[in-house]
C-alpha cells in the first residue's frame, strides 16, 4: 500500500491525510529521527516496509506487497513509481482487489464453451495490470491488453509485465493521449493528420478480432463516453465487465449511456471506510449471452 503523507507540524504530528489514513509507528519513528530536514509540506511516501520522502528521485519504484485472501492466489510483489495510481484506501483496497477478482473467476467458469476463441484481459485506467498480474499464474488468459493516459501507470505496467508476465508476447500496454483515441478502435481508416501513435492501429487489430473474449476491468475517476462507447459497440466480444467507481454521482449518471442490457443487469457492490466515509463501487455484468 503505497500512502501519500504530506507534513505540517513536527509538535503533533499533524498531516494532511489522504483518507484519514492514521499515522502508522514506522511514520512516526521516521518523523523523530528526520523531522530537523522537513520544511512545511514536505511529501512523505510510505508503504509501510519503505519511506521514501520528495527530495528523492520521482522515478524510484516502491514495492507494493499484495496479500489476496484468495487461497488460489499467489502473494506478489508490485513496483510502483510514486507518482502511480494505486487504489489507494488502506481499508477497502484488498476487499476491492478481491471482488473484482472472485467475479472474474465466477464468470470465466460461466462462460460457454468457446474452443476456438482467444480469451483476452482489458484494463483500462487505474491499476489494471495489478489484477492482470495476480491472474497471470492461474493461466485463464491468452493476452493480457492494458489502456491508459496517465504515462506513470504506462510506465510501472511494462515493468512489472516484465518481471511477471515472462513472455513478452502475451501482453501488450498502450499510452494514449486521451481516451478519445478509443473512438477509432472500431474505425476502418485511422486520421493520419489528427497525428495518433501508431500503436493505435496495433489496438484496433487486436481488439477487432472476431475471435476473442474479452473480460474488461474500468477504472477511470469519471467514465469517458468513449470508453462507452468501445464497449457498446464490443458488447457481443465481452464476457465480464466490471467498473470500479469512486464517484457514484458520474456512475450513476453515464450508466444511462450503456447498451440497455448493461442498465438493466449490471449489479454492484459498494465498500465504505467508516473513518473517511469514502465509497467505492465495483460494478459488474456478465455479457457473453448477448447478441
Amino acid at each position: 500500500m503505497l500512502i501519500k503523507y504530506k507534513f505540517i507540524d513536527y509538535k503533533n504530528y499533524n498531516f494532511d491525510l489522504k483518507n484519514n489514513i492514521h499515522i502508522h509507528d514506522i511514520i512516526k519513528q521516521y518523523i523523530e529521527e528526520n523531522y530537523k530536514t522537513f520544511i512545511t509540506e514536505t511529501i512523505i511516501y510510505t508503504n509501510i516496509y519503505e519511506i521514501i520522502d520528495n527530495i528523492n528521485n520521482p522515478l524510484t519504484r516502491i514495492p507494493i506487497y499484495l496479500n489476496s485472501d484468495l487461497l488460489i492466489l499467489p502473494n506478489i510483489c508490485i513496483y510502483k513509481g510514486i507518482n502511480s495510481f494505486e487504489q489507494n484506501n488502506i481499508n477497502l483496497s484488498s476487499k476491492i482487489r478481491n471482488n473484482v477478482i472472485i467475479n472474474l473467476i465466477n464468470n470465466i467458469s460461466l462462460l460457454k464453451k468457446h474452443t476456438h476463441n482467444k480469451r483476452i484481459l482489458l484494463g483500462i485506467g487505474g491499476e489494471y495490470y495489478v489484477y492482470q498480474c495476480l491472474l497471470y499464474n492461474l493461466n485463464i488468459y491468452d493476452k493480457y491488453i492494458g489502456i491508459t493516459n496517465n504515462i506513470d501507470i504506462y510506465n510501472d505496467c511494462n515493468f512489472n509485465f516484465q518481471r511477471i508476465i515472462k513472455n513478452k508476447h502475451n501482453y501488450t500496454s498502450y499510452y494514449i493521449k486521451s481516451y478519445n483515441d478509443l473512438s477509432f478502435v472500431n474505425s476502418d481508416t485511422l486520421n493520419q493528420t489528427d497525428n495518433f501513435d501508431t500503436q493505435i492501429e496495433d489496438m484496433k487489430t487486436q481488439l477487432n478480432d472476431e475471435n476473442i473474449i474479452i473480460d474488461i476491468i474500468i477504472n477511470l475517476a469519471k467514465l469517458n463516453i468513449n470508453v462507452i462507447n468501445f464497449i457498446n459497440s464490443n458488447i457481443t466480444k465481452i464476457n465480464t465487465l466490471i467498473i470500479i467507481s469512486c464517484k457514484q454521482k458520474d456512475f450513476n449518471n453515464k450508466i444511462k449511456k450503456f447498451n440497455t442490457y448493461i442498465q438493466n443487469n449490471i449489479k454492484y457492490s459498494s465498500f465504505i471506510d467508516e473513518s473517511s466515509k469514502q465509497i467505492v463501487s465495483v460494478h459488474s455484468i456478465i455479457l457473453n449471452n448477448v447478441e
